[in-house]
């Protein structure tokens, strides 16, 4: 970035699209593309403050079946999602954080999960979001 110096750090950032949220999209990939691209500039613009620039670095959209069973239990769909970023995503997409987004709800009233602390861990670096609004910003 323009705006860059020497104690900048980067936070190379993969979103991930279920099925669900394929569909609610229209099956347009290129809506999804959009979106996500735009929700990566507000979280690079929160962190910019911080020296920190997250940079997109891959979106990958699961059009014709989820690739972790997406439960309605928060911390178990972070579990299966954590689990494909170790062995799947990160060798197809390399990355320092993967997020999820589900057009699913999670149980009681819970929009997202990840783990306290992780971001700088290989295995844990990874979070679940419910996509509640039809806004970005």
């Amino acid at each position: 970035p323009f705006n860059a110096n020497a104690l900048s750090r980067y936070v190379e950032l993969v979103l991930v699209a279920d099925k669900t949220e394929y569909e609610k999209h229209g099956h347009e990939v290129a809506k999804l593309y959009h979106r996500c691209k735009d929700i990566a500039n507000i979280v690079n613009a929160l962190y910019h403050p911080l020296n920190i620039f997250i940079a997109l670095v891959g979106v990958e959209v699961w059009k014709d079946e989820d690739q972790v069973e997406i439960s309605t239990d928060g911390d178990k769909t972070l579990t299966n999602f954590l689990n494909y970023r170790k062995v799947r995503l990160i060798r197809d997409h390399p990355n320092d954080n993967a997020q999820l987004l589900t057009g699913k709800q999670f149980d009681a009233g819970v929009v997202g999960k990840a783990l306290k602390g992780p971001i700088c861990t290989y295995q844990y670096s990874g979070g679940v979001n419910m996509d509640h609004s039809d806004t970005v910003g």
